[in-house]
């Protein structure tokens, strides 16, 4: 992923803790399912949320990661 954003490993680390809170934040305003944290999450940022996850633990890799989140996005706005 770093070599495919041109940023060192760490940057994109943190890139995606950031990106990971600000859903938490997002779905807090469009949700009122609660997650362990008492946050409210919507669906779509929770798909969001295990694509990054799964990114971030090596499962997937940063072009599946895009392909997932343009998918989810898509749908989002039909």
């Amino acid at each position: 992923m770093e070599a495919s954003l041109g940023i060192s490993y760490p940057t994109v680390k943190t890139h995606l803790a950031n990106l990971k809170k600000k859903l938490l934040v997002a779905g807090e305003k469009t949700s009122p399912e609660k997650n362990s944290k008492g946050q409210t999450e919507s669906q779509e940022d929770k798909d969001s949320l295990l694509t990054l996850s799964q990114l971030e633990n090596g499962e997937i890799g940063f072009k599946k990661a895009i392909q997932l989140l343009r998918v989810k996005k898509k749908e989002k706005e039909k």
